[in-house]
């Protein structure tokens, strides 16, 4: 037996996933403008892993896959990090663009 969700819970953790993703957001530009903070980076992470159970339970693998990845980069020392700043911007916003196209196919579809 197959257990159907209700749209209404779809489009809920959508919602909740747009927001999570718009904090990720800003947070990573904190992140750069403070040179890869500790701070930073831990906020990350713990939001990242958190997006990536959630997406995971809820039916959303690719969105979980994206958050994983975001949350990989994080783990990045500063020391590391910095030499790849360029492209750790161009990633995390190829990583934004993929979220939201993946989100805005999730509304579509679901």
């Amino acid at each position: 037996m197959t257990l159907r969700r209700e749209p209404a819970a779809d489009t809920t953790f959508r919602c909740l996933v747009q927001l999570s993703v718009a904090e990720l957001r800003g947070d990573v530009g904190r992140l750069f403008e403070s040179g890869w903070a500790e701070i930073h980076r831990l906020r990350i992470f713990e939001l990242t892993t958190v997006l990536n159970q959630a997406c995971e339970r809820q039916g959303f693998p690719q969105l979980a896959l994206l958050a994983r990845s975001m949350g990989r980069l994080v783990r990045l020392d500063r020391e590391q990090a910095l030499p790849l700043f360029l492209e750790l911007r161009k990633k995390f916003k190829e990583l934004f663009l993929l979220a939201e196209q993946c989100l805005s196919r999730q509304r579509r579809t679901g």
